[in-house]
């Protein structure tokens, strides 16, 4: 009988010593697993103050290219009226000069007959 006593013991023991192991493992992984938790939501909250930092950029940008094209817009608008109004100017040059030229040309001939 002491035998079986000590053998039930025995096994008492390593059964107390495995579950004192195993709990302790499973501290650690729970606690590794609680750090990765807090780790993703780091992650997560990161991510979207990027995505937002992002956002305002992309909208800066957009508004950038607005007010840009807007300028440009009118710059060409600006430019294509001063080049209508060359234009309008070289037109009314040449039809002035064009009659002059008519004009001592009539005259020429007409000293000469």
């Amino acid at each position: 009988k002491a035998e079986v006593f000590e053998l039930e013991k025995q096994r008492d023991q390593q059964i107390s010593e495995l579950q004192a192991k195993h709990s302790s493992q499973l501290e650690e992984i729970h606690s590794e697993l609680r750090n990765l938790e807090t780790q993703l939501k780091i992650k997560e909250i990161e991510k979207e103050n990027l995505q937002r930092e992002l956002n305002r950029a992309i909208s800066s940008d957009a508004n950038l290219l607005k007010e840009s094209n807007a300028e440009l817009k009118q710059a060409i608008e600006t430019l294509e009226a001063e080049n209508k109004q060359l234009k309008d100017d070289f037109d009314r040059i040449v039809t002035q000069n064009s009659e002059g030229f008519a004009i001592v040309g009539d005259q020429k001939l007409s000293s000469k007959y």
